[in-house]
């Protein structure tokens, strides 16, 4: 885990204390004035979603989050380039911890300039399987998920231990809270014996239009 680069300390100390990391720090090269930069950030599990708009077409953008407060780097920063309509996009995934960050866009020479943003990363998706009995699944399985983004899109496998057969495939939306619940009727389960795994995972897109960042999350249920 890495500190951000001690010689932009006083710039983004300036920045928290007079604009909460909402406006551009320094003002462009002469080559470009206007418009004002600006990124919105959009957390999830263990990941954040970066849009920017206002940069100067072909400019190279340093993107970076950190922690906050601490302002420890969450990961290795990326770099990007803006398009031609001067808009960025970038996914910064497999963070290494959640909670509250801050999100900075650093434009590369010949440009120069800060805008940031803050979001709240949050932990990863978890999933748990249980059985109407207490030691064997006879009456099928139920699953309880939590983590996953409010509103996507979550599969749900029930699969052989050694993941080489699937014996049944669920669908369902994460609610409010970034939740699942479902079952799965023992129907599904007849063709094994023995433990088999709950697997779960995000896809298609969200109600903002972001494409899930790769993440499956199982547990261990007991049948027979």
């Amino acid at each position: 885990m890495k500190f951000f680069r001690r010689a932009r300390l006083p710039v983004l100390g300036a920045v928290l204390a007079l604009a909460g990391l909402g406006t551009a720090l320094t003002a462009a090269s002469p080559a470009y004035a206007s418009p004002t930069p600006h990124i919105s950030a959009f957390g999830g599990p263990m990941e954040i979603w970066v849009y920017g708009y206002g940069f100067p077409a072909g400019a190279a953008v340093r993107v970076e989050a950190l922690s906050n407060p601490g302002l420890k780097g969450l990961d290795t920063p990326q770099y990007t380039t803006a398009n031609s309509a001067g808009d960025i996009d970038v996914e910064l995934s497999n963070l290494n911890s959640s909670g509250p960050a801050s999100v900075l866009a650093d434009m590369q020479y010949p440009y120069s300039g800060t805008v940031g943003a803050q979001t709240v990363v949050y932990p990863p998706p978890g999933i748990s399987g249980h059985t109407g009995d207490p030691y064997c699944g006879t009456l099928g399985v139920d699953f309880d998920g939590h983590g996953f983004m409010p509103s996507y899109n979550v599969r749900v496998e029930v699969l052989t231990a050694d993941l080489t057969t699937v014996l049944g495939t669920g669908f369902t939306i994460a609610d409010g809270s970034g939740k699942v619940h479902g079952a799965f009727p023992l129907s599904y389960l007849t063709p094994a014996a023995g433990w088999v795994r709950i697997v779960a995972d995000e896809y298609g897109y969200g109600p903002l239009g972001f494409v899930p960042a790769p993440a499956t999350v199982w547990s261990w249920v007991y049948v027979c």
